[in-house]
């Protein structure tokens, strides 16, 4: 006599899907969350637009400084300043993705 379908038992989860169905719940609990408390106020709002902001400015001037250094140190004309910040100003815009994502998920 073969068992019947409801009798099976399923198969256990590996770690992928073990991390995946935490990762689901996770979303799932921060998706209520918001549902419960409703929309951000003014100030939680504004707080966010600088946050971003200066994720992006930071990792930008940092990087230039860091050339505008470089270039001093090792003679070069504006090499390495531009090229950090240009890095500086990418990582930041990343970064800036993230955190806006992370908050809409």
């Amino acid at each position: 006599m073969s068992p019947s379908k409801d009798d099976r038992k399923p198969a256990p989860l590996d770690d992928a899907a073990m991390r995946m169905a935490a990762g689901v719940g996770k979303a799932g609990r921060h998706k209520q969350e918001h549902r419960r408390v409703g929309d951000r106020s003014f100030w939680s709002s504004l707080a966010f637009i600088g946050m971003i902001g200066w994720g992006v400015v930071l990792p930008a001037v940092l990087g230039g400084f860091l050339g505008l250094w470089l270039d001093r140190r090792y003679g070069s004309s504006i090499r390495w300043t531009l090229s950090l910040l240009m890095l500086g100003l990418g990582l930041g815009c990343w970064n800036a993705w993230r955190l806006i994502h992370q908050e809409r998920d």
